[in-house]
C-alpha cells in the first residue's frame, strides 16, 4: 500500500530537506569569498544539496510503492555521506577532485575514442578532451591522484563508531542494489493484479534510516572547523532527530519555525570561525 503523503515521517522529509536548502542558501556565499575553500566548499556544498534530492526522491518512490528502489537511492545517500566523512577526516577534498576529473577525462576519451561513437556529431562536438588536456596531464603524474581509492564503506562506519549503519543500513541496502533471487517479486504481484499478497517492503523504516543518514551529514557539515552556526540550526537537528526516534513531526515545528524566521529576517545563521585556516 502505497504511503500517504501526510504522515509524521513524509513531513519530516520536508522538514529536512529544507533546513539543508536554507544551509546552503547562507553557505554559498561565505565559502565562496574564500580561495582556499573553494574545492572543500564545492564538494560539501553539492553533496549536501544531491542528499537533500535524493530524500525527497526516496519520499517520492515510498508513497508509489517503489520501495525497493528507495533502498537503493538509501544506500547511495548513505555512501555519499561516509565518503564526505572520510574526505573531512583526512583533508581530501583536493586529492579527490582531481581523481574525479580524471576518471571523467578518462571515460570521455573513451568516448571519443569509440569506433561505435566517434562519428556521431553529438560525441565530436564535446571538447572536454582538448579543453581538460593539460589538467589530465598534471593530474595523472601526481602520486596522491594516482594511489586515491574511495574509502571502505564498512571501515568508514567502525572509524566512525557506526557500525550500525553498514550493518542495518550499507549492507542491507546493498541487497536491493545487487540482483537477488527474490528481486521483483512484489512487481510481479502488483502487475498480475495480486495486490492483497503484496509485502511490506518496509518504507517508514526506509525513511526513518534515510532522515537519519541526512541529518548526521548536515550535523557533520555543520561541525566543520571553517564555520560557526547558529545554535538554533543544531537545536533544529537534535529535534528532528528526536522526531526521528519517536515519529512525530510535530515536535520539530516550533525549531523550525525560529530558524525560518531568522532566515525571512536576514539574520545570519552562520559565520567565518576567526582564525579558521
Amino acid at each position: 500500500m502505497a504511503m500517504n503523503e501526510h504522515t509524521p515521517e513524509s513531513e519530516l522529509t520536508e522538514q529536512v530537506a529544507t533546513t539543508i536548502a536554507v544551509v546552503l542558501f547562507e553557505y554559498g556565499p561565505l565559502f565562496s569569498k574564500e580561495p582556499d575553500l573553494a574545492r572543500k566548499g564545492a564538494i560539501s556544498a553539492n553533496f549536501l544539496a544531491r542528499s537533500a534530492r535524493q530524500l525527497k526522491s526516496i519520499r517520492l518512490l515510498a508513497q508509489n510503492d517503489h520501495v525497493a528502489c528507495g533502498w537503493q537511492l538509501y544506500r547511495s545517500l548513505l555512501e555519499r555521506f561516509l565518503l564526505y566523512w572520510h574526505l573531512c577526516q583526512h583533508d581530501e577534498f583536493a586529492v579527490f577532485d582531481d581523481w574525479c576529473f580524471k576518471k571523467y577525462y578518462e571515460f570521455e576519451n573513451r568516448l571519443r575514442s569509440s569506433a561505435d561513437l566517434k562519428a556521431k556529431p553529438e560525441v565530436q562536438q564535446r571538447d572536454f578532451v582538448q579543453r581538460g588536456k593539460e589538467r589530465y596531464e598534471r593530474v595523472s603524474e601526481d602520486e596522491a591522484v594516482r594511489a586515491w581509492r574511495r574509502p571502505d564503506p564498512k571501515g568508514v562506519t567502525k572509524a566512525l563508531d557506526m557500525k550500525f549503519l553498514y550493518d542495518v543500513g550499507y549492507d542491507h541496502a546493498s541487497g536491493f542494489v545487487h540482483p537477488m533471487s527474490v528481486d521483483g517479486y512484489n512487481d510481479y504481484l502488483r502487475l498480475v493484479a495480486k495486490t492483497d499478497m503484496v509485502q511490506d517492503e518496509g518504507s517508514a523504516t526506509l525513511l526513518r534510516y534515510s532522515h537519519l543518514v541526512a541529518t548526521i551529514h548536515l550535523r557533520e557539515f555543520l561541525n566543520q572547523p571553517e564555520f560557526i552556526w547558529r545554535k538554533e540550526l543544531h537545536d533544529l537537528v537534535d529535534a528532528i532527530r528526536a522526531a526521528i526516534l519517536d515519529g512525530r513531526a510535530d515536535v520539530t515545528t516550533p525549531f523550525f519555525q525560529k530558524v525560518l524566521l531568522l532566515n525571512s529576517q536576514q539574520h545570519p545563521l552562520g559565520k567565518r570561525a576567526e582564525g579558521a585556516d
